[in-house]
């Protein structure tokens, strides 16, 4: 019976019923028997999503030395729902006691062939981490790095620069993603194209929205008019709104039939399938309205291409990570391989260009989260946008065998290789190649970042990649396994988003951070710093190649003083002269005596290994230099002859600070 004790260690926040604190009983009725027969018990429906089942997704990990092959290519689990075992007959319909001896609350029994949120994060957490952690999963409160539909749909239509976009949304729905978190995803003041029909509790629990979404239309096209623009309208669903069932497509077709409704579905759709289904809304809704008149069809382009060149791109939107860097270098590599960018679409496009979609021979998506059932629907050829040296490559040279410029793409190739990526044959032949082998990286991002980086930095590049996490794929990880699975890895390099830095934090790594996904606050609006095609091959190495150099810095000793200008103590001790890595198959602790000139007992000295273990390698040497002359100094300090369990632990705090 899970603990009801919300500060207790094994409270489970996922029972509903522990959270009731008892004070809510389920009304039980008895069933009625027929002929000797008690009729099968029937599963109360439930409208709470945490007990909803929420499909078969796998978590998106892979293991280190797994390779990236299994981890792209996972496919459903053919482990079956757990099924409770047969219980006698129960009292009630629908509902079982769960301490038969003392029953203080209930709980809704298991339905054959359904499996709850619960339940599917613990079956999701044993597969990976084991029974163990898997029993502790669902008592741990997830972090979510992915916001609804809403969020989704909003960016998407407000990057287009002839689009007004009209949120049915309270003032804090607005505020939020329009002049808050844009800050620091794309480096705006605030999204201007964006405004709100700020509802209230009396328009949520009374009157409804469309007074409020009608209004905020009117005034919308007073201020164009005032400026002298004509743009489209699109009034978009929120969260809220749809909790109460506002649909405006009636009101908008006989008072506004130039104006269009978008349901977002929030909560239904994450921020990245939103995308995905508003892009392809947006292109049947320009058909739509050609078609019935509504609108005209776009003017032809106004710059010189061959109809069998022309390279269209899927590319970002608003809140997309290092998108202005990424775009740049697709654009490069698209002319490069000689092709005539046509049209980018959505970013920076125009709703009245949106003909120009029809007009490609080859399509270029630039995220794997969105953008590809548009490049389905257009019926073109389409490649995704590469990262590392060899995608790059083969991005070039199918896209040039697609537009027949082969030649062209093979010298662009050539010339990229002696002038672009000479940096990485600079740095891979430097002082820095001793380290790479011994560098373990963490990737937790998009699963387009997630890829391109595994595939460039491990199997490429050879480093070991540890935990790989493909957010599309692990949207239900939760915090607690992640901390203690970079814990327990001690990778040298994380890569992801300000939830990763805040768990390095909490778990006390001394990792160096990279940022590799949103949310975060780091702010990359100029096109030099790319993670895509052959520049983002360079400023990758060099980003990792930094972070060592910083972990190094870490690790070197040094003299510490404090206020007084004496010296601080055991942290900033030099080392032993003679202190040197063990040899291969000895342990850290086989010179102890030696090197310390004081006895160590041999439990001491297992506990001395052990925390070695937990230090990257790169670091051990001077971690154990360290450890050890601080443990010797404590010791002394307590007048003992030899080094001790207590003495070692004692002195952790002090060099691990």
């Amino acid at each position: 019976m899970p603990n009801k004790d919300p500060f207790s260690a094994d409270f489970d926040p996922m029972d509903e019923d522990a959270l009731n604190l008892g004070t809510t009983q389920a009304v039980k009725t008895k069933p009625v028997v027929a002929n000797g027969v008690k009729p099968k018990a029937v599963a109360k429906v439930s409208n709470d999503p945490m007990e909803q089942d929420i499909g078969e997704a796998e978590i998106g990990f892979t293991p280190a030395n797994t390779g990236v092959s299994n981890f792209w290519t996972t496919k459903k689990s053919a482990t079956p729902a757990p099924v409770a075992p047969p219980q006698k007959p129960a009292k009630d319909l629908g509902y079982e006691d769960a301490d038969e001896n003392n029953a203080a609350f209930t709980r809704r029994k298991a339905v054959k062939g359904e499996e709850s949120q619960r339940e599917h994060i613990r079956a999701s957490a044993s597969r990976i981490f084991g029974e163990e952690e898997g029993r502790k999963a669902p008592n741990i409160p997830l972090d979510t790095p992915v916001s609804n539909g809403y969020w989704g749909a909003m960016f998407t239509f407000t990057c287009m620069s002839d689009v007004e976009v009209v949120v049915d949304a309270p003032v804090g729905c607005y505020s939020l993603p329009a002049t808050a978190t844009i800050n620091y995803t794309d480096a705006l003041p605030e999204i201007g194209n964006l405004a709100s029909s700020n509802i209230t509790e009396v328009e949520v629990t009374l009157d409804g929205t469309t007074r409020r979404v009608m209004d905020a239309v009117r005034r919308v096209k007073e201020r164009e008019e005032r400026a002298g623009q004509k743009k489209h309208l699109i009034v978009v669903s929120s969260q809220e709104s749809e909790l109460i069932g506002a649909d405006h497509v009636m009101s908008l077709q006989r008072k506004h039939p130039d104006v269009i409704y978008f349901s977002s579905r929030a909560f239904e759709l994450d921020e990245w399938k939103a995308r995905d289904v508003s892009l392809l809304w947006l292109y049947q809704e320009r058909k739509r309205r050609i078609a019935a008149g509504l609108v005209e069809k776009s003017p032809p382009a106004n710059f010189a291409s061959t109809p069998t060149h022309r390279v269209n791109i899927i590319s970002s939107t608003y809140s997309c990570f290092n998108s202005y860097a990424d775009l740049h270098e697709l654009e490069r590599l698209v002319r490069g391989a000689g092709g005539d960018l046509y049209f980018s679409f959505p970013f920076g496009a125009k709703f009245a260009d949106m003909d120009r979609l029809d007009e490609s021979a080859v399509n270029v998506v630039m995220y794997r989260e969105f953008g590809e059932s548009l490049a389905k629907e257009l019926g073109k050829p389409y490649l995704f946008a590469p990262f590392g040296m060899q995608e790059t490559t083969e991005f070039v040279l199918q896209l040039g065998k697609l537009l027949g410029t082969e030649e062209q793409a093979k010298a662009f190739v050539a010339k990229e290789k002696r002038e672009t990526l000479l940096p990485i044959w600079d740095i891979w032949l430097g002082a820095p190649q001793d380290f790479y082998n011994t560098t373990k990286l963490a990737i937790i991002a998009n699963e387009s970042y997630a890829l391109g980086l595994t595939r460039f930095l491990g199997d490429e590049l050879g480093m070991e990649i540890g935990t790989v996490i493909n957010r599309q794929k692990s949207n239900d990880t939760n915090n607690y396994m992640l901390r203690n699975r970079l814990q327990a890895e001690r990778p040298t390099v994380v890569m992801g988003s300000m939830n990763e830095r805040i768990y390095m934090a909490e778990a006390g790594l001394t990792a160096r951070f990279i940022p590799a996904a949103l949310p975060v606050p780091f702010i990359n609006r100029s096109v030099g710093t790319p993670y895509m095609g052959y520049m983002g091959a360079v400023y990758v190495i060099q980003l990792v190649t930094n972070a060592i150099f910083d972990v190094l810095f870490d690790i070197l000793p040094r003299e510490r003083r404090d206020a007084t200008g004496l010296p601080a103590g055991p942290g900033g001790m030099r080392p032993t002269a003679n202190a040197a890595p063990p040899a291969q198959g000895e342990k850290h602790s086989a010179k102890l005596d030696e090197l310390s000139e004081l006895k160590w007992r041999d439990e001491a000295k297992a506990i001395f290994d052990q925390l070695l273990e937990k230090v990257p390698w790169v670091a051990r040497i001077s971690a154990s230099d360290k450890l050890r002359q601080a443990a010797v100094s404590e010791a002394r300090a307590a007048n003992l002859e030899e080094v001790t369990v207590e003495m070692v632990m004692k002195a952790l705090p002090q060099v691990m600070r």
